[in-house]
């Protein structure tokens, strides 16, 4: 039995290396989920910011646009990528008549405001 001992003695001090280890590894999951929840609000802070200044900028820049347009001597009136009205200066307004209708489509632009479209042959 005394032959036995050192051999259950080895278990049991391995058995006892194997629990710590596993417990360190607790501990260590642990803290990387708890840096990982950190990092994403900090990146979800981040990406929010971010998009708020894009969208500063973006209203600042179009309000500059808007204003150097309004302030040219000529008509602009721009459609989207649709064909639809998106924007007219003040300028297009008063040659046209009228302000932009949305629901105009780009084949009725000749008839409701006598414009022509550049690049095609429809006056």
């Amino acid at each position: 039995m005394q032959k036995n001992q050192p051999i259950q003695e080895h278990l049991l001090l391995e058995i006892e290396k194997l629990r710590q280890e596993v417990e360190h590894l607790r501990r260590e999951k642990a803290n990387l989920r708890a840096l990982l929840e950190e990092a994403t609000q900090h990146s979800d802070t981040i990406e929010a910011d971010l998009h708020d200044k894009a969208l500063s900028v973006e209203r600042s820049s179009e309000r500059k646009l808007a204003k150097f347009l309004d302030a040219m001597p000529m008509g602009v009136f721009v459609v989207d990528a649709t064909g639809k009205p998106y924007y007219a200066n003040q300028m297009a307004q008063y040659i046209l008549g009228k302000r932009i209708a949305p629901e105009t489509g780009i084949e009725q632009f000749p008839d409701i405001y006598q414009t022509y479209i550049a690049g095609t042959d429809i006056r």
